[in-house]
C-alpha cells in the first residue's frame, strides 16, 4: 500500500491506537492476536494488544493496539479491517485513533477513561 502526499507531510508509523469491533459471528479475538490488518491499500502484519479487556468476542468493541511489522503510513480516522490468519476470515474492523500516543501500558491508572473521554 502506498500514500500519495507532500513530502513530510505523513510519517510511517509502527504502531496505532484502535477501537477495534469484532464482527465475526463465533470467533474470538484473544489480547495478543497476530493478524492481517487492511488500511487504505495496505496490507500488513500486526500483532493486537487489547487494551482494556482480556479478548473481544463477537458483537464487542475494544480499544487496542495494532503493532505492524513493517512501518505504514497511516492517520488517525482512517478506517481498517482486521482478518485471521487461520482460518483465513474476517474478525471486525474499526477506526484508528492515534498514531502519536507512544508506548501505553495496558494497567495503567485511568488509562481507560482516558481512552473513552478523548475518543
Amino acid at each position: 500500500g502506498m500514500a500519495l502526499c507532500a513530502p513530510g507531510l505523513y510519517q510511517a508509523v509502527d504502531s496505532v491506537v484502535v477501537r477495534f469491533t469484532n464482527t465475526a459471528e463465533s470467533f474470538g479475538v484473544s489480547r495478543r492476536s497476530e493478524v492481517r490488518v487492511l488500511a487504505g491499500t495496505a496490507k500488513a502484519v500486526a500483532r493486537m494488544f487489547i487494551i482494556d479487556k482480556d479478548s473481544v468476542a463477537p458483537g464487542e468493541s475494544a480499544f487496542a493496539r495494532l503493532r505492524f511489522a513493517e512501518p505504514l503510513v497511516l492517520s488517525a480516522g482512517d478506517p481498517f479491517i482486521v482478518r485471521a490468519f487461520s482460518p483465513a476470515q474476517t474478525l471486525g474492523g474499526g477506526t484508528i485513533l492515534s498514531t502519536r500516543l507512544g508506548r501505553i501500558r495496558r494497567k495503567a491508572p485511568g488509562l481507560v477513561e482516558r481512552l473513552t473521554k478523548a475518543y
